[in-house]
């Protein structure tokens, strides 16, 4: 589980945004944590996946120079709420780890 959080992390912190395809895979690929660890780490798996749909949501969102834009547009906001997902997400590596330790620590 540990290592498919730091997967899509990767995937995320390589492409700076979360695809569908690779979100689905995760959720997939961690279905079992409710069984396997306490409430916390599924809570923070489900909030990886929520923050990275946000992030791809976002993404789909912006627009360039180059783009028709709908009415409503607003770059900043979609730019501020882009930058303020990825960023939180690519800071999750160390608490990922810090939320594992105690389900992975083999030394005790």
């Amino acid at each position: 589980m540990y290592e498919e959080v730091r997967k899509i992390l990767s995937i995320i912190l390589r492409d700076a945004k979360a695809s569908t395809v690779d979100l689905l895979k995760f959720r997939t690929s961690v279905s079992e944590a409710d069984f396997l660890f306490g409430p916390e780490i599924p809570e923070y798996i489900d909030l990886i996946y929520k923050r990275g749909l946000d992030l791809g949501r976002w993404n789909e969102e912006y627009r360039d120079c180059t783009q028709t834009t709908p009415k409503d547009y607003d770059h900043k906001k979609v730019c501020d709420e882009m930058h303020k997902e990825l960023t939180w997400l690519t800071e999750q590596f160390e608490p990922a780890k810090d939320k594992f330790r105690k389900y992975l620590d083999i030394s005790k």
